[in-house]
Formats: C-alpha cells, structure tokens, sequence
C-alpha cells in the first residue's frame, strides 16, 4: 500500500512534510471481505493472524539477550512478511510484472 500511495496516488517526494489527504486515502484500492466470500474471509484471516505473530516477535526481540537471538527473531519476522506479501498478491489478483513492479525484485515462481 505504501508503495501504491507513494508512487501511484500522491508522489509529493523531497517534500519535507508531505500530506496524507482524506481524499487520498478514500481512493486507495482497499478490499474489505464480501459477506459471503469465505476465500476472501480466510485470506483477511490469514493475514490477521500474520500480522498479529509478527507483533508477538517483535516483542520478543526487544527481551533478546543476544544477537545470535535478535537475528533469529528477525529472520523470522522476515519470513511472516513474506507470507503476508504473498498473500496480497494473490487477493489483488497481481501478475507476476505487477509484483516484480511493486517488490522491486523478480517474483517467485
């Protein structure tokens, strides 16, 4: 989304304050799950519970004692990201330029 906001919607770069306007966030592609469409429900479940994991590591890298621990949480975090980053793509429906586009790296196979 950021990326889409940045580049898409509002690419105000070098300004030193640069504004989120209302408009600008009512035109953001957002996909709120149909009531009856049980694949978007698990999909927006699956990236809650996603993202609710990445919480609880973050938390715990801040009691990391060492940084053998630090680099393990964060490679785990990294790995939640990606699943999460995979998922948006697929509900997006984003072909495979769309996500080199937007990761700025070649997509998986």
């Amino acid at each position: 989304m950021t990326w889409f906001y940045r580049k898409i919607i509002n690419p105000e770069e070098g300004e030193a304050l640069a504004q989120v306007k209302r408009g600008h966030l009512a035109i953001l592609p957002i996909i709120i799950p149909e009531q009856k469409n049980l694949s978007q429900w698990a999909t927006y479940i699956s990236l809650t519970e996603l993202a609710n994991q990445i919480h609880s590591l973050k938390l715990t890298k801040r009691a990391a004692r060492t940084p053998t621990q630090v680099t393990m949480l964060e490679d785990q975090e990294n790995a939640l990201e990606d699943q999460i980053d995979q998922l948006v793509f697929t509900l997006y429906g984003l072909a495979v330029d769309e996500i080199e586009l937007v990761t700025g790296k070649a997509a998986r196979a």
